[in-house]
């Protein structure tokens, strides 16, 4: 069994200003994927910067199930300080849930900063969970030809048939 999966992650983050305007930043991350029996899993990780302070970093870890499910863990640090490399972590957060065989689920939650000011990113992820059968040479060729990308692939110049 295959799971074809296609996320799509945004963070709108918010630099907390005590004096003036609070900066915003807003950071979107897309792509495909397979998981089969030779991949179960696959972590992805992205970091958003906002106001030259504030760091998120996000890890989200996909799991195949043996049903066909997805199970996801979404986790979430921000860190505050002098730049957006510091390293004072301030506030974490995480999420956990399962997308169902062929359906989609958006998941959302908020990191704050928990040690001092108000900053902090609502974060959201779009996932949808195809499952192909293995036998369907056809939609496994498609899956694989999108999780590449046409960069690596070209351009299709047919149609594939069965």
């Amino acid at each position: 069994m295959q799971n074809k999966v296609n996320y799509s992650s945004v963070m709108n983050i918010v630099d907390h200003e005590t004096f003036g305007s609070n900066e915003k930043s807003r950071v979107s991350n897309s792509g495909v994927f397979l998981l089969d029996n030779s991949k179960k899993t696959n972590t992805l990780f992205f970091i958003g910067r906002c106001g030259g302070e504030v760091r998120i970093e996000l890890t989200i870890e996909f799991k195949q199930n043996s049903n066909g499910t997805l199970a996801i863990k979404e986790s979430a640090r921000l860190y505050e300080g002098a730049s957006t490399n510091s390293r004072d972590l301030d506030g974490t957060a995480s999420k956990t849930t399962s997308v169902g065989i062929n359906q989609s689920k958006t998941i959302v939650f908020k990191v704050r900063n928990t040690d001092e000011g108000g900053d902090y990113a609502d974060i959201s992820l779009l996932v949808r969970n195809t499952v192909i059968n293995e036998t369907d040479c056809v939609n496994s060729i498609k899956a694989k030809a999108q999780e590449l990308g046409s960069g690596f692939t070209g351009s299709a110049t047919s149609k594939c048939y069965k």
